[in-house]
C-alpha cells in the first residue's frame, strides 16, 4: 500500500496578470497633454491679439523742413477738423485696420498650428500605450514561460548488461543540468514533477531494468517499469510512458486466454497496455516537492541482466519552479 506524502498539496495558483495599469497611466498622460495643447491653442493667439491691439498707435506727422514754417492754410485745416487725422482714410485708421487684421490672422494660424500639434500628439500617445501593453504582455508571457522547466534526451543510450564477475549492473544515464540563471533561489513545485522514458529490446527481457530519476540533492525516486508488475519478458518496447502524481491512470496486462477480453484487472482505471505508451499515476514522484532545481539532475537505466544490452531510447523531466522558502 502507497501512503501519499504530505507535499502532495496543489501549489498555489499564480498571481493575476496586473499590465493594466501600466497602460492607463499612460492614456491618462496623453490625454492630459492633449488637453493642455488644445487649450494653449485657444488661449495664446487671442493673447497676443489683445497686447497687439492695446499697443499705443502713433501717427507720423508729415515731415516738414527745419528752415521754412508751416503753411498757414495746413495750421487753419488741422485746427477746423481735427478729426480728420484719425478718420478712414487716415495713416492712424489704415494702421489700426491693419493690426486687427493681422491680429486676427494670427490667431487663426496659432489655432491650426496647435489643433494639428495636438492630433500629431495623440497619435503618438496611442502608439505609445498600444506599445506599452504589447511590451507588458510580453514581458508576462514571457515571465510566466519562465517558471517551468523542460529537460530530455532523445538520442538512444545503450544500457549495458551487467558484470558477471563482480555482480554490479550495467547502467546507462541521461545527464540534464539547471544553471544558476534559471534555478537559483527556485525549487520544485508540489506534484510537478513529470518523468519520461522509453526502452526497447528486439529480445525483449525488459523486465531485467530498473528506470530511476536521481535530484541534485541525491533524492532517487525508482519509476515503474509495467513489465515487472506482470512478469512480461516478451515486450520489446515500453513507452514513451510518462509518469505523475496527478494521473489516475493505472496499467494493465490483457488477459492471453479471453474471455474476459481487455485488461481484466479489477480497477477501472487501470487501462494502459502494452506497449504502454501513454500517462500513467506515479504518487512517489511527490517526494520531489520542495527539492532544489538548480545542478544535475539524471535519469538512470539500471540492466541487472549480465547476457542482454537494451536500449534507453528517450528520457526527459518537466517540473515547474517556485521561489524556495525563506
Amino acid at each position: 500500500m502507497w501512503v501519499l506524502p504530505e507535499q502532495l498539496a496543489e501549489a498555489d495558483p499564480e498571481p493575476a496578470d496586473e499590465s493594466g495599469p501600466a497602460v492607463l497611466v499612460v492614456m491618462a498622460g496623453c490625454a492630459f497633454f492633449f488637453f493642455f495643447l488644445a487649450t494653449a491653442g485657444e488661449t495664446a493667439p487671442m493673447a497676443r491679439s489683445a497686447a497687439s491691439a492695446a499697443m499705443p498707435i502713433r501717427v507720423r506727422r508729415p515731415p516738414r523742413s527745419r528752415f521754412s514754417p508751416l503753411p498757414t492754410a495746413a495750421i487753419v485745416a488741422l485746427a477746423v477738423r481735427p478729426s480728420d487725422a484719425y478718420g478712414p482714410g487716415s495713416r492712424a485708421h489704415d494702421r489700426e485696420t491693419r493690426i486687427q487684421m493681422e491680429g486676427g490672422s494670427r490667431m487663426n494660424g496659432g489655432r491650426s498650428r496647435f489643433a494639428l500639434f495636438g492630433v500629431l500628439a495623440l497619435a503618438v500617445c496611442l502608439t505609445a500605450g498600444l506599445l506599452a501593453g504589447t511590451a507588458e504582455g510580453k514581458k508576462k508571457k514571457k515571465k510566466k514561460g519562465g517558471n517551468s522547466v523542460t529537460l530530455s534526451q532523445a538520442t538512444p543510450t545503450a544500457i549495458p548488461a551487467g558484470d558477471l564477475t563482480s555482480q554490479v549492473a550495467g547502467v546507462a544515464t541521461d545527464t540534464f543540468t539547471v544553471g544558476k540563471k534559471k534555478g537559483k533561489g527556485k525549487v520544485v513545485a508540489p506534484n510537478s514533477l513529470t518523468a519520461t522514458y522509453q526502452v526497447t529490446d528486439p529480445g525483449g527481457s525488459l523486465d531485467d531494468l530498473d528506470v530511476k530519476v536521481v535530484a541534485p540533492d541525491g533524492t532517487t525516486i525508482f519509476l515503474d517499469n509495467p513489465t515487472l508488475f506482470f512478469s512480461d519478458s516478451d515486450a520489446t518496447t515500453v513507452g514513451p510512458l510518462t509518469q505523475t502524481v496527478k494521473s489516475t491512470v493505472g496499467y494493465c496486462e490483457p488477459n492471453p486466454s479471453p474471455p474476459p477480453a481487455g485488461c481484466p484487472d479489477g480497477d477501472p482505471d487501470n487501462t494502459l497496455a502494452p506497449p504502454w505508451a501513454g500517462t500513467a499515476r506515479d504518487v512517489d514522484l511527490a517526494f520531489f516537492n520542495g527539492v532544489p532545481a538548480r545542478g544535475t539532475w539524471r535519469v538512470k537505466a539500471v540492466n541487472f541482466s549480465t547476457a542482454t544490452t537494451h536500449v534507453l531510447s528517450l528520457a526527459g523531466i518537466h517540473f515547474n519552479l517556485v521561489a524556495a522558502p525563506k
